[in-house]
């Protein structure tokens, strides 16, 4: 397994028909698993928060999200610095196709009210998608007891292979690590906004936009109630420059 540290974090850079494999083997095997996708908002949270850090470090795959991560990691290792940008959202995308090619089930987690329901309908519609369940419930420790409950019930006596946790960076992997050995489902992967986009809830950037890594300009300008979270791409490319030139 090939994996890049980028300012402490530890990222695979692999292709996405090779993670693809990887997640594959996952949802087959006898442990249980769980996937991140890092962009600079979590690098910059990872810095200022060791327990998320370890969470990430540990996970079994982390796929870059983020063309500032292609950037950074290109900054500090040249041509061997990541080759490939998989958002998040893709990569569920492709999980979900995957999963209804082999006939594979999934949960849904997170979002506003309605978010996950919308979502499933959607991939039920699109790939002929198994979803056992979706639930919004909350990411605070004091519910994780009634989540799992929820999904148990959901979930019932079936095989459960994958788990979409969206509620957001930080809070959506912390959750997966407190909870995904007490769940009935093998594989876990916090998403993000995924849901809102996969449900069509918010419209994604244009392809030409997001080739350029210019998507989150435009989820900015589309919500421009997020300009706090931007606040982390400085403080990232600090990081970065502050790593190539001034590390000791």
């Amino acid at each position: 397994m090939v994996k890049i540290n980028l300012l402490g974090v530890q990222i695979n850079n692999e292709s996405r028909e090779e993670v693809l494999k990887k997640v594959a083997k996952m949802a087959i095997d006898k442990e249980k698993h769980y996937i991140v996708t890092p962009n600079p908002e979590f690098i910059v949270l990872a810095k200022e928060d060791p327990d998320f850090s370890n969470i990430l470090n540990g996970a079994d795959l982390s796929v870059p999200d983020g063309i500032g991560l292609i950037w950074a990691s290109r900054l500090l290792y040249g041509k061997n610095g990541l080759g490939e940008r998989i958002t998040g959202v893709d990569l569920m995308a492709d999980i979900c196709q995957m999963a209804a090619q082999k006939k594979w089930s999934v949960f849904l987690l997170g979002a506003k009210e309605g978010v996950a329901e919308k979502c499933a309908e959607k991939l039920k519609l699109k790939y002929g998608l198994r979803v056992l369940g979706t639930h919004s419930g909350w990411a605070d420790q004091s519910q994780d007891e009634t989540n799992r409950q929820v999904i148990g019930r959901k979930v019932g006596h079936r095989e459960c292979h994958f788990i979409f946790v969206a509620y957001g960076a930080g809070k959506q992997e912390k959750w997966i690590k407190r909870n995904l050995d007490k769940i009935p489902v093998k594989v876990a992967m916090g998403v993000g906004g995924s849901l809102d986009f996969l449900s069509g809830k918010v419209k994604r950037a244009p392809k030409l936009v997001r080739r350029f890594g210019l998507e989150w300009l435009w989820r900015l300008v589309g919500q421009p109630w997020r300009w706090r979270r931007q606040l982390a791409l400085p403080k990232f490319v600090s990081l970065a420059l502050k790593e190539k030139f001034f590390a000791d």
